[in-house]
């Protein structure tokens, strides 16, 4: 899909070094949230999402929320590697089912 159908890319992965901290990444729109927990920090940038939609639908401005410049390879690569190694996930923003967003998490090493 392309930026114009409203697909997003949200890659979700523990902080390095920080044993509590999830970080959620989209690829798309560059914006970051972090939680104690993979769902909380999924849940966080859901939330940011839906806000972020709905601001640019209600000045007609979709556009807006998308990245500028290109996504960054080191981003792009850490995606690939996330959805070879685990399915991603597809959740809707809105209930009606408007606007998917493609989740991928890497999980917390052993």
């Amino acid at each position: 899909m392309s930026q114009q159908d409203g697909f997003l890319r949200v890659l979700i992965e523990p902080k390095e070094k920080r044993q509590l901290v999830w970080i959620a990444t989209c690829l798309e729109t560059g914006y970051v949230a972090s939680g104690d927990t993979c769902e909380a920090a999924r849940d966080e940038m859901l939330s940011i999402l839906r806000e972020e939609y709905l601001y640019a639908k209600k000045h007609n401005n979709l556009r807006a929320l998308f990245r500028s410049t290109a996504v960054p390879q080191t981003l792009l690569d850490r995606w690939e590697k996330a959805i070879r190694e685990n399915p991603p996930k597809f959740i809707s923003l809105f209930p009606e089912g408007t606007q998917s967003v493609e989740l991928a998490a890497v999980p917390r090493a052993a």
